[in-house]
């Protein structure tokens, strides 16, 4: 059972000016769902642009079985926003899935110093990460994806970017081991594409210590909590990491030693329309 929080937003943007961005959110709700696929995103931004024509963001984060979609619907400042399109959304929201105020689960990975993140960059083909979870189960290695970023974006021209993250377990940092492992890699990618400047390694992490970190900060019992999101940051190297209960988020930053030097607390409220 997959766990789908939608949040909806106006986006006023100063196009004439400053370019400065006003969000207001206009709805936050959970729903489930037995049979997700990013099929239904396609399907969803599809139908947001048949109705709009332009001016629309989706941000998508996904983990083992919670996705979070966000949806910017952009509009100049001091204009009116079409409230019967968020009706329509919310309406696809509730013939698709099942909306609930139940308890939920989200199942994280379990990160671990002695083995290996792969960060994947640009990522294009709907099949290549399936396919590569596939080629290092038949090798007997342990993938499991940390974090699926998508974004689609259309106001003016269109934009569509994947980053995916994955780790790889057991003693797979080393030379000759990374090796092995990138091969893997190259032999998947090579079914879709020729570019493979876009795959990178990263140092994995005690993910069990970051959990106790959260539980200790925030008061939430350490079992509900789970690391949904892995980013490095290309300028400084730090690691940007999200760690996740029902209802907050934890957004950590850590230096190139794995200590916490920044932390913030998101709380996720869910709101009617």
């Amino acid at each position: 059972m997959d766990s789908i929080r939608f949040e909806i937003y106006n986006r006023f943007v100063d196009f004439a000016g400053n370019f400065d961005i006003h969000d207001e959110l206009k709805f936050n709700g959970i729903f489930k769902s037995d049979d997700y696929t990013d099929e239904f995103e396609r399907e969803l931004f599809s139908l947001i642009m048949m109705q709009k024509g332009d001016g629309v963001s989706m941000d998508i984060s996904s983990s083992k079985n919670f996705h979070e979609i966000k949806i910017y619907l952009i509009y100049p400042e001091d204009t009116m926003d079409d409230t019967n399109l968020i009706n329509v959304i919310q309406q696809w929201c509730n013939d698709k899935f099942v909306a609930t105020n139940e308890e939920f689960d989200i199942q994280g990975v379990n990160i671990k110093e002695d083995g290996l993140i792969v960060e994947l960059s640009d990522v294009y083909y709907p099949k290549l990460k399936e396919s590569l979870i596939a080629e290092f189960e038949k090798n007997n290695i342990v993938c499991e994806v940390i974090s699926h970023e998508k974004r689609a974006y259309e106001q003016g021209a269109g934009d569509y970017r994947e980053q995916i993250y994955l780790f790889i377990a057991s003693a797979i940092g080393s030379g000759m081991s990374w090796d092995i492992a990138k091969s893997l890699i190259l032999r998947v990618y090579h079914r879709f594409t020729d570019e493979t400047e876009s795959i990178a390694k990263h140092k994995a992490f005690n993910g069990e210590k970051l959990l106790e970190f959260v539980s200790e900060m925030s008061g939430e019992i350490k079992t509900n909590l789970n690391i949904t999101s892995f980013t490095i940051d290309p300028e400084t190297n730090f690691s940007n990491i999200v760690i996740q209960s029902r209802n907050r988020k934890f957004y950590l930053t850590c230096d190139q030693k794995q200590s916490v030097i920044d932390f913030r607390v998101e709380n996720k409220i869910q709101t009617g329309i």
